[in-house]
């Protein structure tokens, strides 16, 4: 097979993906975690308390009551936007599409290693000197 075919065959297979359900959703969740101004105002809020703490925790005459305080409210923030539906909805979108993304190159390398076994990577404890082994497995 040539360059171009398996191209027109990877193309084939994007739009199959981009007219899937799992992107629709994605594409679906991703509009109404941008346009969703609470959950933002939230991250902001989260974002500046964290560099507060950051800048706390960097100067030596801190405070602990505050530090607890802007912890205690880090916590808060991380709480409520997790708990937000349009959060939990994008992070469900997000994993399920990078789901099917990672199946698909998965199961790309597992037809190559199938008919080129040679061409798998040696396990991660494998030195590749075959003279300490017992043998691949």
């Amino acid at each position: 097979m040539e360059k171009n075919n398996i191209l027109d065959v990877a193309k084939e297979l994007g739009k199959l993906v981009s007219e899937s359900e799992i992107l629709v959703n994605y594409v679906n969740a991703k509009e109404a975690y941008d346009n969703d101004n609470e959950l933002h105002n939230i991250i902001r809020e989260y974002t500046v308390q964290q560099k507060a703490l950051e800048n706390l925790a960097a100067d030596e005459s801190s405070n602990e009551t505050l530090e607890k305080c802007i912890r205690d409210r880090i916590q808060v923030l991380y709480d409520k936007a997790n708990e937000s539906e349009t959060m939990k909805k994008f992070d469900e979108a997000e994993a399920d599409l990078n789901d099917i993304l990672a199946s698909i190159n998965n199961i790309i390398r597992e037809s190559i290693f199938e008919r080129y076994p040679e061409l798998r990577p040696a396990p991660s404890s494998c030195s590749g000197n075959c003279a300490s082994c017992g043998g691949c497995h």
